[in-house]
Order: structure tokens, then sequence, then C-alpha cells
């Protein structure tokens, strides 16, 4: 019976769990996780699997880790999801290696063991016979020796005779290499001298081009800073001011001697900026063109903001030799920019009233919907996933009892954040006139006089430019130990799990609001045994993005993901729901994407027998 064999295995986890048995625990979850496999529960062998990798890999448990991943690699090919099943094999087959590597490693140094003993006693064998050898070395040696004293006598005679001829030779090199060493010291002289004479008349040449290109060069310069709208000042090497255009007096209202008179004669002195020291400095070292804005007073008192340009003039050796200041005059973007920060600032304070405002909306609407110890008290099991896209949500839920019978409700409103919301508020509010103060209790009838109420709180009249704001929803309502249920859609399904399968009950194709057509809502009678699963949800889950391919998570994959924990609680389908959910958004992340949610999420799982 695997359910027994689970039940003790997860026994036996929580024994080993108590006395810290890591081993122990691993070697539980790996049993049970087989199980799980062979009961096809996939989802839950899934599970058990991880969690004794996790505790496997703390303790460096490679049998187990090695079990563990095949057992997981074989689990997710059951479920065709060959690529987590090909990236799991591949870690089994990384431990079984290792597991095979170190058994091959101690099976090499026995053998290396027993090869360096084999090679000890050759060597000893290999030392005997060397001894015999150098004996009868050293005898024929003795022999050479002699002989090569003899040789050596006879050739020290034969060197002293060619030493004595290679002397003489040496001496008349020696008078030759002097004599034709002295001749090349004149030449090159000779050379020298022409050289310098040379390069000092190309110098001479090159100095006069050069003062021909300046001349033209300050013409043009000249030309340009009369008739810009910039204001120029030419300074020499130090930063002395020398001359300034007519766009200086025009801008600052000063001649130039004016100025110096009354603001200093450098670029330095009359800068206001707190950085000039350092950019002049820069522009003396790199020398290259330097800026800085500052802010300068005009004859008349006005103030000016400046952009200022300072450019080196370098002769050919790069020395400096002249700068030329040009100043802008931007006052008008630095008013703009003033003016774009306050609009920043009040935009930003617009924002933060904005999100208080949703916030506190947000409260008066959790407020508006129903108490979970509503659901508590009317299902023997249940769980409820509720996610806002953002603050508010256009997703809701509603539930109330009516005698001994009992309404639940799951919607979903045009629009998300506080449009849907607004929409949501009205919603709950027709239910509880609908419900509460007139007593209808029948899902359709239920339906059909909401809608009422929304055509006629948006005064809508089917005019084709008119928005089509409504909602769908989906409404149960049955008698507490009873084995039937009434539901009744709109555009939203029951989904019904009962020993492994699913059995959807499809509402009309028709929104709560104005449409084409205006018939009735059908009422649907769904029975009930004992342990199946209800599920209403909006199409929020399944319509969310994600993946590695980008696609809609979408309808079937839902029901493949409830069947396969169809044996968990249902407090563990929740968290596998959220989990699941997660997952799908951020599986494009390894692909540089994060999916964010695209609308709101509502999901009530229940059962009643």
């Amino acid at each position: 019976n695997y359910r027994k064999a689970a039940k003790a295995y997860e026994e036996a986890f929580v024994y080993n769990q108590k006395r810290g048995d890591k081993m122990g625990m691993t070697s539980v979850l790996i049993n049970q996780a087989n199980i799980y496999k062979l009961e096809e529960s996939y989802y839950m062998a899934i599970s058990s699997y991880m969690r004794a990798i996790e505790i496997a890999d703390s303790i460096h448990a490679k049998n187990e880790l090695k079990d563990a991943y095949f057992g997981l690699s074989e689990t997710y090919a059951s479920i065709s999801d060959f690529e987590k099943a090909y990236s799991t094999y591949r870690n089994y087959s990384k431990y079984n290696d290792s597991i095979y590597n170190e058994e091959n490693s101690r099976i090499y140094q026995e053998m290396e063991a027993r090869f360096q003993n084999e090679k000890k006693q050759h060597e000893i064998e290999m030392l005997n016979n060397e001894n015999k050898l150098k004996e009868e070395e050293n005898k024929r040696q003795t022999y050479v020796i002699y002989s090569f004293i003899l040789g050596f006598f006879i050739i020290v005679g034969f060197l002293i005779l060619v030493l004595r001829q290679y002397r003489q030779k040496k001496r008349a090199n020696l008078m030759l290499e002097e004599q034709k060493k002295i001749i090349e010291e004149k030449n090159r002289n000779l050379e020298f001298a022409n050289s310098e004479i040379l390069q000092q008349k190309e110098e001479i040449q090159a100095q006069a081009d050069q003062l021909v290109v300046i001349n033209r060069e300050l013409e043009k310069l000249s030309i340009v800073a009369s008739e810009t709208d910039n204001s120029v000042i030419i300074a020499d090497e130090n930063g002395k001011m020398e001359w300034g255009n007519q766009a200086f007096t025009r801008l600052f209202g000063y001649t130039l001697d004016e100025f110096i008179l009354k603001n200093g004669k450098t670029l330095q002195e009359i800068s206001s900026s707190d950085e000039i020291h350092e950019k002049l400095e820069e522009c003396f070292s790199k020398k290259k063109s330097i800026q800085y804005t500052s802010m300068a007073i005009t004859k008349k008192g006005k103030s000016l903001w400046l952009q200022t340009t300072i450019t080196p003039v370098l002769d050919k050796n790069k020395n400096i030799v002249k700068l030329v200041a040009i100043d802008s005059d931007i006052t008008a973007v630095k008013e703009a920019e003033a003016e774009i920060v306050k609009q920043r600032d009040q935009i930003t304070v617009q924002k933060e009233e904005i999100t208080e405002s949703i916030e506190y909306a947000s409260y008066i609407q959790r407020a508006m919907l129903p108490d979970e110890n509503g659901f508590r008290k009317m299902f023997s099991d249940y769980f409820l996933l509720y996610m806002p896209r953002d603050i508010v949500s256009g997703d809701f839920y509603w539930n109330t009892n009516i005698g001994n019978q009992s309404v639940v409700v799951v919607a979903d409103c045009t629009g998300h954040g506080v449009p849907g919301a607004f929409m949501s508020m009205l919603g709950v509010a027709l239910l509880n006139e609908t419900v509460i103060k007139e007593r209808i209790l029948n899902p359709g009838e239920i339906l059909n006089n909401v809608r009422n109420g929304v055509i006629e709180a948006l005064h809508q009249t089917g005019e084709e430019e008119e928005a089509k704001d409504g909602m769908v929803m989906g409404v149960v309502s049955f008698v507490k130990g009873e084995d039937r249920l009434l539901y009744a859609g709109s555009k939203t399904p029951l989904y019904k799990l009962s020993n492994g399968e699913i059995y959807e009950t499809k509402g009309d194709r028709m929104p709560v609001s104005i449409y084409f057509k205006h018939d009735p809502f059908n009422t649907f009678e769904v029975e009930i045994s004992t342990g199946d699963k209800f599920y209403l949800f909006s199409d929020g889950i399944v319509d969310q993005f994600g993946g590695a391919k980008g696609e809609k998570f979408k309808a079937a994959q839902l029901k493949k993901l409830l069947i396969g924990s169809s044996e968990c609680t249902l407090m563990d389908q929740k968290q596998l729901l959220v989990d699941t959910f997660n997952q799908w958004k951020f599986i494009g992340k390894e692909n540089g994407h994060e999916y964010e949610q695209v609308d709101d999420v509502i999901v009530l799982g229940f059962s009643l027998l």
C-alpha cells in the first residue's frame, strides 16, 4: 500500500530530524519520493527529491545525491519535462563519475605502492651490476689517461708554434686599424658640421612658414571673434587678458579696459567659479580645452549664467602661447532647468499624494470584502489566493450565509488598478443588495439581477462608442452537507477535481454588463462526492506571460498542475500555485527577461464533504 508506506516514511523523517541524523533524513526522503513516483504522484515526488538533494548537499553525501538526481530525472521524464530531466541527469552523471573516480584512485594508489616496491628490488640488482661494471671501467680509464697525457704534450708543442705566428700577424693588423679609425673620425666630423648647417637652415625656414600660418589663423580668428554673438577674450600664456571682441562689450556692458579695472586682469581673477583654479591647472598640464559654468554681473547689475570654454594655443613645441576664452550666455537654459526641477518636485508630491489616496482606497476595498472566517465556516477545507497586480484590485471575492444556504462569488472586473477597484465596489454593493436584501439565492438569477444593476448604475445603452465596462463572475450556491451544489457563470468556469480528473462546468458566454444578447443566465447542478475539490478563478493566472518562450500559462497547464497535486491538501496546492506562478514569470530571467504580472489574480479552492 503506497499511501501507508509514504506515511511511514514521513514518520521516519520526523524521527531522524529530531535525532539530527541528516543522512537518515536524506535516505527517508529518497525512499518516500520513490513511493510517490511509483504511484504517479510526480509533483510530490519532485518535492521530496528536491528536499533530499538540499540536505544531502549540505553533508556532501555523494551516493545519496547521485540516487536523488537519478530519481528526479526519471520523474521529470515521466511528466514530459525533458529539459529538466536532462539537466538533473547530468547532475546524476557528475556524482556517479565522482564516486567511480574515487574508487579508481584507491586502486591506483595500491598498484603504485606495489610498483614502487618492485622498483626498489630492481634498483638493488641494478646497483650490484653497476659496481661490477665500474671496476672494469676504472681499468679502461687508466689506459685512456696515459694515452691522453702523451697526446697532450704533442698538441702543446704544436700550439706554441701557431701562437708565435698569430702574435706577429695581430701586431700588423692593429697598426692598420688605428690608421683606419683616424681617417673615419675626420670624415664624421665633416659630416656632422654639414648636418648642423642644413638643420639650422631647415629650422629657420620652418619658423618662417609657421609665422605665415599663425598670422593667417589669427586673421581668421579675429574675423570670427568679431562676428560671433559669444564673448571672446584672448589672454597670454599666464591668463592675462589682452583683447576682447565686440560681443564681450555687448554682453557685459564694459569695454575690456573698464572690465579689467573693475574685476581684475586675469581669467582666474574675474571668474566666480569655485573650480576655476583646478580647471586652469588642468588646461596648463594637459594642454587641452576646459569648460566650466559661473555667474557674472553686467554693468547694469543683471545676473548672468555663463558657460566658459578656455582653449590653449600651442606653438610647434607644444608650448602654450595664448589662451582663448569663449563665454556663452546660458541664463535661459539655467532658468529652464530650475523650472524643470520645480515641476519635477511638484509631480513627485502629486504622485505621493495619489499613491496615498490609492493605498487608502485599498483599505476601503478590503474593508468591503468579506472576512475569510466566512469561508472557514462554509467549507470543510479551502484556500484563497488573492494577488492584486497593483495596490488595488479589479478582482474580488464575496460570500454570505442566508439561513442554511451559502453563496460564494469570485469576480473579475473590467481593467485593474483604480478603475477595476471602483467596479469591484459596485459589484460588492450589488451582491449585497441582490442576495442579502432581496434574498435571491439561485446563482443564475443572482447574475441576472447584478447585470441589471450594472447596466442601470453605468447608464449603459449599448451604443457602439460607449465604454464596455462590467465584470465576469462565477457564483456557487449550496447547503452544507448536501451532495450537490448550484453554479452559474459569466465567462467563468467551475473546476471539479474528483478521483484525479478535472470536470469543467462552463458558464454562459455573456458578461455581467450590456451585451448584444440579453439572455437569462443558466444555473447548473453539480454533484458532490467525498474528497471532491472545487476551484473558481479569474483569468489573471491563465493569461500570465512567462516561460522560456514568453507564452501564456493557459488553462491546460493549470488543470495539469491541479491533477498532479490531487493528493495534496488545499493549502499545499495554494503554495504550489504561488511557487509555480512566480517561477513561470521568472523563467525568462535566464534569457535576460523578467515578466511582470499582467493582471489581478484570484483563485478559490474548496471542498464540502
